[in-house]
């Protein structure tokens, strides 16, 4: 989705948003409206991102059913044998948090904090892991093999005439055909689902929480059937529950930019929000007065201790480091050309995005092979090591608006910010200099912005160890 498909795809939410009393909107006692909003927004982003459709055999439907029944089995068995540690705080991610550091899979985030404190904690993942060899296994639960037991299909057909008869959401249904924004029918299957989703992980994490006597929840990405279902869960026992920032938030992030919120906050979102720096936390409190917002640090950025890279480079050429993401057009051509001009100059450096599919990735590589610079990047090596380290190691970066951005700037690394999304979303950074933009399309302009960042010189990096225990004592207090 190109910046002002975007940027015109969050104005009408955020329009409608502030027309009707959405905060109201409930469905099986969740407050339903961020769940709404998601659904519209991620239909329009996978709308323009081109995808496989691939059609299952009956045989693999068939083996399918059979291996969901032994699951099933398998997870009441778990549920009623398999001991279940206790734990103040229950930390929960998935794999696309992990990082290979020294041999071993850990997560980015959770991970420095467990390290650093003391206290007993409980990291449960919500999907399946690799099969690698994991970072502090020992606390370590695989939560999704327990799914199963707690998996059932709901008819949410009353809740949703129930809610059809609220004079406001009905207007707001006949708007969203006027505007044809998304068919009412496809929304009611997306919310159905979600909803079904999101309230069987509410179950899981009700045992899950209440058995391990947990004082906290934190968790990544909240706005996930699995996190949506961890806040419900824990809101309803009680306990304060954190979004850990991942990424970019910032304005046009409509998960971050919710305008009407009840009293006490949705439901189905979290208590805290723990974010990286004072520019995130400002956009959070511009609509988020009901959450609890903490300035507590990015704990991936500790792995910038150790600069030591595993791989060889020119360590007397300036290092360029590009973060892509899973987008449809991942590059403009003249960055192709510019590394192809300045090769001999720069250390090119290009990481990936945890999220990007297998055929994004050949089409990365299907450009660079096109522009002969394939073998002039560096690509796995920068993308199997933490960031952190790789940001110890760099000069300049360059993205469109990945979260590497902010994470850049607590470094003092100077980032050149290729998309009009990034430029509006990281106006602050770009007032103190730590970013620049560029939405132009000329190689040679490009080129001479690159000479010109790298001739200016910045601090070196800012980043503190932080001490987490005490942002943890604030949360269970």
């Amino acid at each position: 989705m190109d910046y002002q498909s975007r940027k015109a795809l969050v104005d009408k939410l955020q329009e409608l948003e502030l027309k009707y009393d959405v905060h109201l909107w409930q469905m099986e006692g969740v407050q339903v409206w961020p769940i709404i909003k998601k659904n519209i927004f991620f239909y329009h982003f996978q709308k323009s991102k081109q995808q496989e459709n691939k059609q299952a055999s009956k045989n693999l439907i068939l083996k399918n059913k059979i291996k969901g029944v032994l699951k099933r089995i398998k997870a009441f068995y778990y549920v009623n044998f398999k001991n279940i540690p206790k734990a103040d705080i229950v930390f929960s991610g998935a794999p696309s948090h992990r990082i290979n550091y020294k041999g071993e899979f850990i997560n980015r985030y959770f991970d420095p904090i467990m390290d650093q404190t003391e206290g007993s904690y409980v990291l449960a993942e919500y999907k399946k892991l690799p099969k690698r060899k994991i970072y502090g296994k020992e606390r370590v639960t695989d939560l999704a093999i327990y799914l199963p037991a707690f998996t059932k299909s709901s008819s949410f057909n009353k809740s949703w005439n129930i809610l059809r008869q609220n004079e406001g959401f009905a207007n707001f249904l006949k708007d969203l055909e006027n505007i044809q924004l998304i068919d009412i029918s496809l929304l009611r299957s997306k919310v159905f689902s979600n909803l079904n989703n999101i309230l069987n992980w509410r179950s899981l994490f009700q045992w899950f929480l209440k058995n391990t006597k947990a004082k906290a929840a934190f968790g990544l990405c909240y706005y996930n059937s699995q996190m949506y279902g961890m806040n419900l869960a824990a809101r309803g026992l009680n306990i304060p529950c954190v979004d850990m920032q991942h990424g970019t938030q910032g304005l046009l992030h409509t998960s971050y930019n919710i305008q009407k919120h009840p009293d006490k906050g949705y439901n189905a979102l979290p208590t805290h929000f723990w974010v990286w720096d004072e520019l995130s936390k400002k956009d959070l409190e511009i609509n988020h007065k009901n959450y609890k917002i903490i300035k507590g640090g990015n704990p991936s950025l500790s792995f910038s201790a150790n600069k030591e890279l595993d791989f060889s480079f020119d360590q007397k050429k300036p290092s360029v480091l590009i973060t892509v993401q899973p987008l449809v057009e991942i590059l403009p051509d003249y960055i192709y050309q510019s590394i192809k001009e300045t090769a001999s100059q720069f250390n090119w450096w290009i990481r990936l995005h945890p999220r990007m599919t297998q055929n994004e990735i050949n089409n990365l590589k299907y450009k660079l092979k096109e522009f002969d610079v394939y073998d002039v990047v560096k690509i796995e090596e920068v993308t199997s090591i933490p960031l952190a380290q790789i940001l110890a190691n760099t000069d300049i970066h360059i993205s469109k608006f990945s979260g590497t951005i902010a994470e850049a700037a607590l470094m003092n690394v100077k980032t050149i910010i290729i998309d009009q999304l990034g430029v509006d979303s990281f106006q602050e950074l770009i007032s103190q200099n730590l970013a620049y933009s560029f939405t132009g399309y000329s190689k040679e302009e490009f080129i001479l912005k690159l000479f010109e960042l790298n001739n200016k010189t910045l601090e070196s990096s800012n980043f503190e160890e932080v001490n987490y225990k005490e942002y943890i004592n604030e949360i269970i207090k």
